[in-house]
């Protein structure tokens, strides 16, 4: 599994950014974990190469959070896949912005599609068959205070869904944080997998 981050990073109001590359990358097992026990590497289970990050556990909050940038940042987009099994009673991503809440959260109730924004947690958007890679893309509009979520079906080109969200603070995106999610709140038994997130500044 990979992390990737592209784009030219940019001095902030808070203090120039600890790197400047223009591209890096982490492994999941490079991710700080609160439940180090409860995330797994699968082989063969994979969007792309030979591993993703994953777990498998019968309730979970946190399970793995990876810093996008030290100091917060006003990212563009971020795309990633994710995959789950029957078994699963959902799971979802989490922005966290540099004050540690949460701007937006994407999740499946297992297997309904939810968004978590400044409305709260929306009813049920779409879904798809079991073990199957969900594309999902989240573009931001920082001026404007919202974010276009885009998941898409990659077996189905007619089931997708794409519209804005507003953003619960609309500061910046700090961490990305793999959790527990049942449909309606951010906790859950879960077997599921990400894997590829990109990241452009």
């Amino acid at each position: 599994m990979v992390m990737t981050v592209a784009g030219e990073m940019e001095t902030t109001a808070m203090g120039e950014m600890e790197t400047t590359a223009a591209e890096m990358e982490t492994t999941a097992a490079e991710m700080e974990t609160t439940a180090a026990e409860t995330v797994i590497v699968r082989p063969v289970v994979a969007h792309s190469g030979q591993f993703s990050a994953g777990a498998k556990v019968s309730g979970a909050e946190e399970l793995a959070t990876g810093t996008v940038a030290s100091e917060g940042a006003q990212i563009s987009r971020l795309e990633y896949y994710w995959w789950e099994t029957g078994e699963s009673t959902g799971g979802g991503t989490r922005l966290l912005n540099s004050d540690g809440d949460v701007e937006i959260g994407i999740g499946t109730g297992n297997p309904a599609w939810r968004i978590d924004d400044q409305t709260g947690i929306s009813r049920e958007l779409g879904e798809t068959a079991y073990e199957t890679w969900v594309q999902t893309s989240v573009e931001f509009d920082w001026e404007n205070g919202f974010a276009t979520v885009t998941l898409q079906d990659p077996n189905n080109e007619d089931n997708s869904y794409s519209n804005d969200h507003p953003l619960k603070s609309g500061n910046d995106i700090q961490a990305i944080q793999l959790h527990g999610f049942n449909g309606s709140e951010w906790q859950s038994g879960i077997d599921m997998n990400w894997d590829d997130f990109v990241i452009e500044l």
